[in-house]
């Protein structure tokens, strides 16, 4: 997790305000980051073999939620402190998977029948290192189905490049800056670069986002 990485107080100069955006860490031409919390067996398994399914605990009959934002993922997990989310795992999958897929086969959860759809996504409020609300919104994927099932597969599959744990990195940003305050916060908090993804017309009024 060395690489690609930005002290906060100059990342977030760079990030919109308000609104929708699809903001995210670009690995590769054609390669975006998603973000799972998960428990230690699970992480585990899923690292070692760069597969979710190839973990015996890994159920896909169950949503799978992923998120392309980092501080979300943090929120979401308590940076790696609440119970089976010990574990942050940094999933590269492909753009053009993802978004061929939301084209497809997904709904924004507010204006239509989720169950006809193997992704369903929500905008909800983007969240500082502290966990405070943003005015911007930051997109949630649920994945399910077939959908799930090619994310889930792992490197041997269409949709995922590779698999890395990164809660070294997450601990300690946790215990040496987040703990210690704003001040700490300003000065040495390390976070993916993301950026603004340009989403074609299709794809954007597909997520609502006009």
């Amino acid at each position: 997790m060395s690489k690609g990485l930005q002290l906060y107080s100059e990342q977030r100069k760079s990030w919109p305000e308000e609104g929708k955006h699809f903001l995210a860490h670009r690995c590769g031409e054609d390669i975006l980051t998603l973000y799972q919390a998960y428990k230690p067996s699970i992480a585990k398994v899923a690292v070692e073999k760069q597969s979710l399914s190839a973990s015996s605990e890994f159920s896909e009959r169950r949503m799978t939620w992923v998120k392309p934002g980092f501080l979300w993922m943090m929120y979401r997990s308590g940076w790696a402190s609440k119970s089976n989310q010990e574990r942050i795992l940094a999933i590269n999958v492909r753009a053009s998977w993802l978004f061929e897929a939301l084209k497809k086969d997904s709904v924004v959860s507010t204006v239509g029948k989720t169950r006809d759809h193997n992704i369903v996504v929500q905008w909800d409020p983007d969240h500082d290192w502290n966990g405070a609300k943003k005015i911007r919104k930051a997109i949630q994927i649920g994945l399910r189905g077939r959908i799930a099932a090619e994310f889930a597969a792992g490197a041997s599959g269409p949709a995922v490049v590779s698999i890395e744990d990164i809660t070294s990195f997450v601990e300690n940003m946790r215990d040496n800056v987040v703990a210690v305050g704003k001040e700490a916060v300003e000065q040495h908090l390390l976070v993916p670069v993301e950026e603004v993804w340009d989403l074609d017309d299709e794809l954007q009024d597909v997520l609502c986002m006009r």
